[in-house]
């Protein structure tokens, strides 16, 4: 088990502040400094989840990723949000831009 694991499970998630008395449990639950870059490996879903932070997002297009776009009911929606969240969208050689 993490030590994070076994600081969360020292605490209680609902009110943590009232319930953490050491400081490894505190700090599992403190504010993290905001990163300067998020890099996605994928569009969907590491991009998605990605999006979520509030930093400048990089996410790589892969083939296969890419090629979801029209097999996978839904992915195409997905996509477009990533696409239009991220600062930069980096498209490995021999995928194909549109």
């Amino acid at each position: 088990m993490s030590a994070v694991t076994r600081s969360i499970s020292r605490c209680s998630i609902a009110a943590p502040e009232a319930s953490c008395a050491s400081s490894s449990c505190a700090s599992a639950f403190a504010p993290q400094p905001r990163p300067d870059v998020v890099w996605a490996h994928f569009l969907v879903p590491s991009g998605l989840i990605a999006s979520t932070v509030d930093a400048p997002l990089v996410v790589t297009a892969h083939g296969r990723d890419v090629r979801n776009i029209g097999s996978i009911p839904g992915i195409a929606q997905l996509t477009r949000k990533v696409v239009r969240r991220a600062s930069t969208v980096i498209r490995r050689l021999g995928v194909s831009a549109s």
